[in-house]
């Protein structure tokens, strides 16, 4: 069984090294893409809704105008 030289033990730690190295910058990326998701989340949450938005509000009544009419009997001259 043959062991390994120098030349191969350091490659084999520059490989795991790099490994190490592709798997927290993987993990950065992801809590960076999270963190987005929440903040984005967040100004949903707090932005209206578009029917609060987009709806206007209905328009006060005016006031009333009808007058009521008086019977014939109770106009002078009856």
């Amino acid at each position: 069984m043959s062991s390994m030289s120098a030349s191969e033990s350091a490659l084999l730690r520059l490989l795991l090294h790099l490994l190490l190295l592709h798997l927290l910058l993987l993990h950065l990326l992801l809590l960076q893409l999270l963190s987005l998701l929440l903040l984005l989340m967040q100004m949903q949450m707090q932005m209206p809704t578009p029917f609060q938005s987009q709806r206007p509000r209905p328009p006060k009544p005016p006031p009333s105008t009808t007058q009521s009419f008086a019977s014939p009997c109770t106009l002078p001259g009856w």
